[in-house]
């Protein structure tokens, strides 16, 4: 399985001045380098901290190829069509053995705060409306918001794939697709399914300031609480403090539904009778992506 997650969104090449402003600096919420950007110095307008830089430019490309691929390979290849869509990974697990996990229903309360960005993750709500605002969404965000569907709220990605579609402006099928089925873990060298991001380890490595939730989480923003509360937010929430901000509390306890995810994913790969652990190669997948790719995730593995 791969050790470093995909772009969800295609990405041009940059020129060269393009790439000397943003090596070394840290990434807008935009997707902009930004120059004179400090972390140490906390010099933050709704920056949130990347490691990378300029040497992704290569990765990012072969993994657009590398979604093209599995597409391309079943629209050739009609035997391997299924329910007969004409378009069957669109809407369907690359990874058959995950086809019968639980969902939960995209509908009710749960879902539409989802989608307005109320759910009480701080990073996740900051993703989802910049989104719902701009049409952008920053990648780490992208990763995190999409993880937190699939494997906290067990909603299917597919959902989640079209709500995207909806409102990105950078929108592309074969790109979108295949980031959601990544973190879905139903994908061709999808992350394992056991593999799931904690929101507030995230926020709190990549936006230690909180500057890019505050950006997009007014209601944060505009209290007393410092970044620390904020990435502690599922317990500061039920303080006297968090009483008194108009946020709301987490909607789930990010452990409980972690565990309850590994749960429905491995009984899913149990009853097809297949290793839940074991990564599925798609044909024409294996060994197709080029050096360049193992060495850009190998770099990239302690990022994530």
């Amino acid at each position: 399985s791969s050790s470093n997650p995909p772009q969800y969104s295609n990405q041009r090449q940059p020129t060269q001045q393009q790439q000397q402003e943003q090596h070394q600096h840290s990434l807008s919420g935009n997707g902009d380098a930004q120059q004179g950007q400090s972390e140490q110095a906390g010099e933050h307008s709704g920056v949130m901290a990347t490691k990378h830089g300029s040497e992704t430019w290569p990765g990012k490309g072969a993994v657009d190829d590398m979604f093209s691929l599995p597409l391309f390979q079943y629209y050739v290849q009609p035997s391997r069509r299924r329910r007969d869509e004409p378009f069957p990974l669109l809407n369907c697990n690359m990874q058959t053995k995950f086809d019968g996990v639980w969902w939960a229903p995209a509908s009710g309360d749960v879902w539409e705060r989802f989608k307005r960005g109320e759910t009480g993750f701080p990073l996740v709500d900051a993703g989802v409306r910049q989104m719902i605002t701009t049409g952008e969404m920053h990648n780490r965000a992208r990763m995190v918001v999409a993880c937190f569907l699939v494997k906290d709220l067990h909603i299917h990605w597919v959902h989640g794939e079209h709500f995207f579609a909806l409102h990105l402006t950078d929108y592309d099928p074969t790109s979108n697709n295949g980031g959601w089925q990544w973190a879905a873990s139903t994908g061709a060298d999808a992350q394992p399914y056991f593999r799931i991001f904690n929101p507030w380890r995230q926020q709190e490595r990549f936006d230690p300031f909180a500057s890019y939730i505050k950006r997009w989480v007014p209601e944060l923003a505009n209290s007393t609480l410092t970044a620390k509360q904020i990435h502690t937010w599922a317990s500061v929430s039920r303080s006297g403090v968090g009483k008194e901000v108009p946020y709301p509390a987490p909607i789930v306890n990010h452990a409980t539904e972690a565990a309850k995810a590994k749960e429905y994913f491995a009984a899913a790969a149990a009853a097809a009778g297949a290793d839940a652990k074991e990564s599925t190669e798609l044909p024409g997948m294996k060994r197709e992506r080029g050096d360049e790719v193992a060495a850009d995730t190998s770099k990239r593995a302690k990022a994530s």
